[in-house]
């Protein structure tokens, strides 16, 4: 179905009192066809269908961007961009870092922030390793991460990242439950905590999503992040 991409991104924003300018409307419409281009090319989404971009990757980036405020946050296993880009364009204020593994990710995304006039700090490598930085261990304020893994890989991924009182806040679907329920001893181990769970619909698609918001409360024991490969061969 053929549809005015602009309006409708607007008019669902609005609809669910997500504040949103003209200005940011076109970002992410140019991100789109970036998207949609360079998918061409290489593998970076099944997400083709423009209702399903403005549902599955914009909105659902978007809806809990209230979670962030002002500070860094590193989005781990960023892939195309999702959740980190969306959350920059609708918060600037934002510092955003975004880590991949694979480099032809981090270049897709170094030239839509150059099109978009967007500051991302891009970083090509594995969490196991960039975790153990004295330049980014426990030094930022949320983490984050989007479809990548099981919530209990994903803390040992991303809680290393964040100082004492930082936040991971992690973007599950309707089986969270259960990885909360599996999480619990890396959570213990890892210095995090449950602090809330915001539940949202995403419109268009009407899918129930959760956001898991987890504060940090102790220093990760320096052993952690295992090395790579680890953490998702052998989870906590």
């Amino acid at each position: 179905m053929i549809i005015n991409f602009n309006d409708k991104l607007k008019e669902v924003c609005n609809s669910i009192e997500i504040d949103i300018n003209n200005e940011q409307i076109e970002q992410l419409n140019l991100f789109k066809e970036l998207l949609l281009a360079w998918n061409e090319k290489m593998n970076l989404t099944a997400i083709v269908d423009e209702h399903e971009i403005i549902a599955k990757h914009f909105l659902d980036s978007m809806i809990p961007a209230h979670l962030f405020s002002e500070g860094n946050v590193i989005d781990v296993g960023t892939g195309a961009g999702f959740p980190i880009l969306p959350l920059k364009i609708l918060k600037p204020q934002l510092e955003v870092y975004g880590l991949d593994a694979l480099n032809k990710r981090i270049l897709f995304l170094k030239e839509v922030s150059k099109e978009l006039g967007v500051n991302l700090n891009l970083i090509h490598g594995r969490a196991e390793d960039y975790a153990k930085k004295d330049v980014s261990r426990e030094t930022f304020k949320y983490a984050t991460a989007r479809a990548v893994a099981p919530l209990n890989i994903l803390a040992e991924y991303n809680l290393p990242f964040l100082k004492i009182g930082g936040e991971f806040i992690a973007y599950k679907g309707s089986n969270y439950k259960d990885e909360l329920n599996e999480s619990e001893k890396a959570l213990e181990l890892l210095g995090g905590k449950v602090k809330k769970i915001y539940d949202y619909k995403v419109p268009i698609v009407e899918e129930d999503k959760y956001a898991i918001v987890i504060e940090k409360i102790d220093n990760t024991p320096t052993r952690y992040p295992r090395k790579p490969g680890i953490p998702k061969k052998r989870p906590l």
